[in-house]
């Protein structure tokens, strides 16, 4: 027998190539734990589906975890622009991530990232003052 489907079976012209080219951005993201210098370390956040999902990191390693998740749809103003945004979660932290306010799935890469130092010249100090920086360890 037949299929019915209740999608057109044929879409306008000029309309195919906007439904089927999607946009592509990219955000980069390091969730940083100020409270805990050890591992394992724990991260949380809700997807679009509010679906609850944990990360848990229990030593160090260079492996990765990557998962499609649907977007949350809330949008919040940054900037005089909107985004949409991923709240991460940890046992002493909560930050976010934006993104696109057209983005409706995210393709999320989780490594884990050790403290590290930086050094620069700090501005508006005495010449050849070093500040240095430091990092704490991330998902």
């Amino acid at each position: 027998g037949e299929i019915a489907t209740s999608w057109p079976a044929r879409i306008p012209d000029g309309e195919h190539a906007r439904a089927c080219s999607p946009v592509l951005t990219d955000t980069y993201d390091t969730v940083r734990f100020p409270g805990s210098g050890e591992l394992p370390i724990s991260l949380f956040f809700e997807d679009g589906m509010s679906v609850v999902h944990e990360i848990v990191v229990e030593r160090a390693s260079s492996s990765q975890l990557q998962i499609l998740i649907p977007v949350p749809l809330g949008v919040v103003k940054h900037v005089r622009k909107n985004h949409r945004c991923l709240i991460w979660q940890g046992i002493d932290l909560k930050e976010r991530t934006l993104v696109d306010p057209n983005s409706t799935l995210a393709v999320c890469t989780f490594s884990y990232t050790s403290s590290s130092v930086s050094r620069a010249s700090a501005s508006g100090c005495q010449p050849g003052v070093v500040a240095a920086i430091a990092h704490t360890h991330g998902i």
